[in-house]
């Protein structure tokens, strides 16, 4: 039978009689009679996503997952293989995707290899994001053929670290001396120094002239036994322990976030991690599902006691045309792929998951009553096609400057796509925006990018607003059209507009309208009086009402 029929794939391995590997383009002497034998893998698909256990020769097999694939091993079941390769990188449609391998409560999976291979398909025409989810050594011995390099043989034999592939790793340190610089922040990681789990990297290779892709294999040596869940919290190889799911971050402070020298928190703590399990991640309160494992991420500081969980996330796409910004209760982080957190502590960053280990007490509420009341209003723009999210976070805890963990930069990569944020008295584009409750009943700019002319439509992301709480405490959520001179109150109903190919950072604004028995000393902005006469000046809305003049936001100004 064609093993191709069978869903295998010539590996370019083959083993003599004795056992011993051979691989394609290897040449050796003859001395005996010798016979080879030509080594398959089992490949998984979307269509097979659960390895079967009525295989016979699944323990001489080699199982290749390949990106945007879930391997699950049966519940209950334990399966031995002969080695596990994760195949992962760009795929024939183009995209960029990396393999899940899922093991459930009570199942094993078993390898005859202690290694366990990371096959990256990349290319030199961009840099793109990975992780490794066990420790592996950036060796340069090439006597020895398990070290990071390319996985055809004549490619990995002529190349050189730095010219012909590279790997590099997020400097949050130079961001914080010298601000924001896409290039100058990625620093090169050095040959024969050790590729951490949870730690992010970028890659890129160059290819052969008439190839669009080549693959780099990155050898892992990890314990042959994988146990339930599929993790393990930490591995010993060579005496030497690597705790997992714990990644090590830090506070970067310098020259560029020094506030008192003309600098911005906005440069400050970022670092550029991974999910450093091999199944999907789910950073909130979500159903169980078998496709990943849920759980928290927290720091543990020896500086305070609250306020150290990581809050939100920043995913870049994998060439870096844009950036995904998400509240980390409200995403799942796919394994072997990196994102950027921003925290204002040094400390370790732990990736708990149910049912394994409680948070540590240094990073627990003190207790419920402490807690803010704390109001999320989270506003979608979006087209036929595509849709971004901006969030305003309201609370008495909070206020009008930058601060890490409660705002968030909003990023926007070199693609020009659809956008939307609020800004900052200086101008500062966030992607969320911690505001005082009084500062929510004033004026707050809402930019965005039209990457096409056509019509565009604001409204109230319900599924992640505080829907109950923003009714209780407000009458209005208002958007302000500076162009058309429309009032929208987003509580009711949506706003559709029409906009140019552009990026705007004056047309909109948005203000909180508060109910007359709310529990706020603040005074009452005005409302939908239908005496009240609108006016556009200079590109602002004013309010005519009485003989005074208001502002968009309800206060007094002539």
């Amino acid at each position: 039978t064609d093993p191709t029929t069978l869903g295998r794939t010539f590996l370019n391995l083959w083993k003599d009689q004795n056992g011993k590997v051979h691989k394609s383009g290897d040449s050796f002497i003859v001395t005996e009679n010798i016979t080879l034998y030509a080594q398959w893998a089992l490949n998984t698909s979307e269509e097979n996503t659960t390895l079967p256990t009525d295989v016979e020769d699944l323990a001489t097999t080699d199982v290749v997952v390949t990106g945007g694939t879930t391997l699950t091993i049966p519940k209950g079941e334990t399966i031995t293989i002969n080695s596990l390769i994760l195949k992962g990188g760009i795929q024939a449609d183009g995209s960029y995707k990396m393999p899940i391998i899922n093991i459930p409560d009570n199942a094993t999976l078993k390898r005859k290899s202690d290694i366990i291979y990371l096959d990256l398909v990349v290319n030199a025409k961009n840099y793109y994001p990975f992780a490794v989810p066990f420790r592996a050594k950036n060796g340069s011995d090439k006597a020895n053929w398990d070290y990071v390099g390319y996985i055809d043989p004549v490619l990995k034999e002529a190349a050189t670290y730095r010219t012909h592939f590279v790997i590099k790793t997020y400097d949050g340190a130079k961001r914080a001396e010298n601000g924001e610089n896409r290039d100058a922040n990625w620093v090169i990681v050095n040959r024969d120094t050790y590729l951490e789990p949870g730690v992010g990297y970028i890659i890129s290779a160059l290819t052969y002239p008439d190839k669009e892709t080549a693959t780099i294999r990155i050898p892992m040596t990890v314990p042959n036994e994988w146990l339930a869940n599929g993790e393990q919290e930490s591995i010993t190889v060579k005496e030497q322990t690597t705790t997992r799911n714990q990644v090590t971050v830090i506070a970067h402070t310098g020259p560029a976030t020094d506030i008192n020298n003309g600098g911005h928190q906005r440069h400050a703590g970022w670092n550029f991690v991974a999910n450093p399990y091999l199944s999907m991640f789910a950073g909130g309160n979500v159903a169980n599902d078998v496709e990943y494992i849920k759980g928290s991420i927290n720091i543990q500081d020896k500086y305070t006691y609250e306020d150290t969980e990581v809050t939100y996330v920043t995913v870049p796409a994998y060439d870096f045309s844009y950036y995904e910004q998400f509240k980390l209760s409200e995403t799942k982080l796919t394994p072997e792929y990196s994102f950027f957190v921003q925290v204002g502590t040094d400390g370790t960053m732990t990736f708990e998951t149910t049912g394994r280990q409680q948070a540590p007490a240094s990073i627990a509420a003190r207790n419920a009553e402490e807690r803010p009341v704390k109001m999320d209003v989270d506003i979608t723009l979006s087209d036929n096609h595509s849709s971004d999210l901006t969030g305003i976070i309201i609370s008495d805890r909070n206020n009008d400057t930058y601060e890490i963990g409660r705002d968030l930069e909003k990023l926007f990569g070199s693609a020009y796509n659809l956008s939307v944020y609020t800004l900052m008295a200086d101008n500062t584009p966030l992607a969320y925006q911690a505001l005082a409750i009084r500062s929510s009943m004033q004026v707050i700019p809402v930019g965005y990018r039209a990457p096409a002319q056509g019509e565009y439509t604001f409204r109230l992301n319900e599924a992640t607003s505080s829907i109950d709480l923003l009714n209780e405490q407000y009458e209005q959520l208002v958007l302000v059209d500076y162009q058309t001179g429309a009032l929208t109150n987003l509580l009711n109903s949506d706003y559709t507009f029409y906009s140019e190919r552009t990026q705007s950072d004056d047309r909109f604004a948005i203000y909180a309208v508060p109910r007359q028995n709310a529990s706020t000393d603040l005074p009452n902005a005005i409302g939908q009086d239908k005496e009240a006469q609108k006016i556009i000046h200079n590109g602002h809305l004013y309010i005519l009402r009485n003989g005074n003049v208001y502002n968009g936001a309800g206060q007094m100004v002539k």
